[in-house]
Order: structure tokens, then C-alpha cells, then sequence
């Protein structure tokens, strides 16, 4: 499994207004119902760094040559500098994922 594709509007956004997100996912074996999506974002440290970060699910929209694609927006509540990252996490109804296995990996 792999992101290929981060889409969103770059430069300047005011406080208040929604900025949408679109990702695409090659699954591998992965179903979409066996993933969720999320943007994990927040205000920037000086280091560049997502500090107090909050995640927001992104919604499956369709599978287009083989590569899973999601959508959703983010509300841009607070001024100054802020930033996202894409991650992936296993899902299943029945485990309460990401608490029992630490597996999320970052990729720069």
C-alpha cells in the first residue's frame, strides 16, 4: 500500500475557509473498507513540526485505475502557520485500531 497522489490548494488561506484535500491510495491487496484516510494536521513549530494536531477522515470516493481516490476538506480555524500530513490506517469494526498496534508509519 502507498499514497501516490496529494492534492490541495497551495499558498495563502484565511482563517474560516475550507481547504480541500484530495488523496489517492494504490491499496495493494487492501479493500477500501479495510483503511481509513486521514489528514492529520495542525499549527507548525519553528522546526517544522505539527504540534497539537488533530485528524480528519477523508471519505472514499471512487477507484480509478486501481488507486483508491478520497476526499474531504479541512476548516482552517486558527491564523498563522499551519500544515497537514496523509496517513493510512488499518480499520476493522471490531479493533479498536490505531491503540492496540502501534503500526502507523510516516513517509516523508
Amino acid at each position: 500500500m502507498r499514497i501516490t497522489h496529494i492534492e490541495a490548494q497551495d499558498g495563502d488561506i484565511h482563517v474560516g475557509a475550507r481547504l480541500r484535500i484530495t488523496v489517492s491510495v494504490f491499496p495493494g491487496k487492501l479493500q477500501p473498507e479495510a483503511m481509513r484516510v486521514q489528514v492529520y494536521s495542525g499549527t507548525l513549530s519553528p522546526d517544522g513540526e505539527i504540534t497539537n494536531g488533530s485528524p480528519t477522515e477523508l471519505q472514499y470516493v471512487n477507484t480509478i485505475g486501481g488507486e483508491y481516490r478520497y476526499e474531504g476538506e479541512l476548516v482552517c480555524n486558527e491564523s498563522g502557520s499551519c500544515g497537514f500530513g496523509v496517513r493510512v490506517i488499518p480499520y476493522h469494526p471490531e479493533v479498536l485500531i490505531p491503540y492496540e498496534q502501534p503500526w502507523i508509519v510516516w513517509a516523508e
